[in-house]
């Protein structure tokens, strides 16, 4: 406890000032009292999060949701894929003609100009190239029209070297429905 004099002209008289509270003063009181309030809100919210489920949002109505549909989609996107970047010196013109009918009409004409482009360096060093699907996930899909990534390895000797050369591609392909059968509508290499 602190003792105040102070003099005046009745005189000197004393004043005792108190000591402050356990808090120290009213402002302190207040401010712990908030920080205690905003730390029981945000464990409120926090535990809130935790016990609430995710709001799952709901496909489009014209999403491909079925598991066996999303299957043979994928199957079909692994399979097409290879069929069309699958090509042997010996046997090229076969191999362009099948993959040709797993083309959509869009598409075959850009494929029939790249492979015009690869013909006779294939023939000259003997090119034999296999592909080979490795991994494929469904980027958007609808009934009739989708695009996959799919990752192709793909192997490729010549004549002109002993070693096989592997490259990985990843590759988006969009795929439509013609006459029930899914085709290949475009490839699209990603860096």
């Amino acid at each position: 406890m602190s003792t105040v004099t102070t003099s005046s002209s009745r005189g000197t008289e004393r004043a005792t000032a108190r000591p402050p509270g356990v808090l120290g003063s009213a402002w302190l009181a207040a401010l712990l009292t908030a920080v205690v309030v905003g730390l029981a809100v945000f464990v409120g919210f926090k535990a809130y999060d935790v016990l609430s489920p995710a709001p799952v949002a709901a496909p489009e109505a014209t999403q491909i949701t079925d598991e066996d549909a999303r299957s043979t989609l994928l199957v079909a996107a692994a399979e097409l894929s290879q069929r069309v970047l699958t090509y042997h010196h010996d046997s090229f013109e076969e191999d362009i003609r099948v993959a040709s009918a797993q083309l959509a009409p869009e598409f075959e004409e850009e494929y029939a100009q790249a492979m015009k482009r690869v013909r006779a360096n294939t023939a000259r060093n003997r090119i034999s190239q296999e592909a080979t699907a490795v991994a494929s996930a469904i980027i958007s899909a609808t009934q009739d029209e989708a695009q996959v990534l799919v990752f192709v390895n793909q192997t490729t000797t010549s004549a002109r070297t002993e070693a096989e050369q592997v490259v990985r591609n990843r590759l988006v392909v969009d795929l439509v429905r013609v006459d029930g059968d899914w085709t290949i509508a475009g490839v699209d290499a990603l860096g």
